[in-house]
């Protein structure tokens, strides 16, 4: 029977599947965004390793991943305004203003707000 992951492995595919899926986009974390993610799959990973049952752990786990991907679409759809204030210097950078804008549409998502 396979062991049950660890949370800092759950933590790891958390952020790596965020980092891959903003980069599927064309788009790159910025030190703070990176740092943000990274931060908040520890967080995930937490509240989702010890749950009693793998069936438990699966749909908080997904349920991370889509959280994820939603706030990557959000700051992906904030960039185009941001864009314009860094006179396109950064055209593929997510940084924190990207990120404040669209934590500021989501809140609360868990795991972030």
């Amino acid at each position: 029977m396979p062991r049950p992951p660890t949370e800092k492995s759950l933590a790891e595919i958390i952020y790596d599947i965020a980092e891959l899926y903003a980069a599927g986009k064309g788009y790159e974390l910025g030190p703070d965004v990176d740092n943000f993610m990274r931060k908040h799959a520890i967080n995930a990973a937490r509240q989702i390793e010890p749950l009693r049952t793998s069936k438990q752990q699966s749909v908080k786990f997904k349920e991370a991943i889509h959280n994820f991907e939603t706030l990557i679409d959000a700051m992906a759809e904030a960039r185009g305004a941001i864009h314009t204030l860094d006179d396109g210097k950064y055209p593929n950078l997510m940084g924190k203003f990207t990120l404040g804008t669209a934590l500021n549409e989501l809140c609360p998502l868990w795991p972030f707000c």
